[in-house]
């Protein structure tokens, strides 16, 4: 779940750089499963608009796409 917080902010955004340049550094398909309410996809999509994201968690409450329709997310 969503940590309001700046350390978790910034926790996010060097993941999301660690994970773009390792397993993304073209670009590519990002699945979430267990997104929570989306904050991880969200940075990763925001950063790096050559990924694209999908998140799947029963409990997702939001939007069905976010950052221009290039994160979406499944509620199942």
């Amino acid at each position: 779940n969503t940590v309001p917080s700046l350390v978790m902010a910034k926790y996010y955004e060097e993941l999301a750089a660690y994970l773009h340049e390792k397993y993304f550094p073209q670009g590519g398909l990002l699945l979430d499963i267990g997104c929570g309410k989306g904050t991880f996809l969200e940075t990763m999509c925001r950063l790096f608009p050559d990924v694209e994201g999908l998140g799947i968690d029963p409990a997702y409450e939001g939007p069905e796409e976010i950052a221009s329709g290039r994160a979406r997310f499944i509620c199942e």
